[in-house]
């Protein structure tokens, strides 16, 4: 496993809210999971706290980086790859 880099790790406590960290700190272990269990999706990940536009940005990042996002209800997220 790769670990972040300390500068990418600063970032993400300098950006954004601390709601926006904790998706993104759920969505990294939910992808670690479904890898370790040789999945290609997530469980479900809940969005709850974390506003519209930051959710927008969290999923552009993730499509960016080749990940679908799919909305099974309007307060959780999962993500998917090939």
């Amino acid at each position: 496993m790769r670990f972040p880099q300390a500068m990418d790790i600063t970032q993400m406590s300098t950006n954004g809210t601390a709601a926006d960290n904790v998706l993104r700190a759920a969505i990294c272990v939910a992808i670690y999971t479904a890898v370790q269990t040789n999945l290609k999706i997530t469980s479900s990940v809940a969005t709850t706290g974390v506003d519209e536009d930051a959710l927008q940005a969290i999923i552009a990042e993730l499509n960016q980086q080749g990940y679908t996002v799919a909305y099974p209800d309007t307060t959780h997220i999962t993500v998917a790859w090939s």
